[in-house]
């Protein structure tokens, strides 16, 4: 682990985040995995860039877990699995997308300055700034 390479921090996001992202590429409307690809890519401003290898297991539990459905179409004369949001899928997205905007709006570029902890370490030893500890 180097927490100092940019690339650790975008592989991080590419696995974290690969789910919502997915939610977040059928919510515009449904797509087959070789699609989603691309889609994922622009939707996550370049940071997720998965391979098929892991896009095909993400959509499945997915499906197994009622958030997409997956039907069978004929896609330019090829035979594909289109993937869409269920009702299920959309209240995820909601919900991932209230939480991650709180988690990240915390390191906007407005950043706010950090507020002092509520306590010391003082040679060693925790002092509490809170009453009563």
């Amino acid at each position: 682990m180097d927490l100092e390479n940019p690339k650790y921090w975008r592989l991080l996001v590419n696995q974290s985040l690969l789910r919502f992202f997915l939610l977040k590429s059928l919510g515009k409307k449904g797509a087959h995995g070789y699609a989603l690809q691309s889609a994922l890519t622009v939707v996550s401003n370049g940071l997720c860039k998965p391979s098929q290898g892991t896009i095909y297991p993400a959509l499945k539990e997915l499906e197994k877990g009622g958030y997409a459905k997956g039907e069978w179409q004929k896609v330019n004369n090829r035979r594909r699995k289109v993937y869409v949001l269920t009702t299920k899928g959309k209240n995820a997205l909601n919900a991932a997308s209230s939480v991650l905007e709180k988690a990240f709006s915390s390191i906007s570029p407005k950043e706010k300055e950090l507020t002092p902890l509520p306590f010391e370490i003082e040679s060693g030893k925790e002092t509490s700034k809170l009453p009563g500890f």
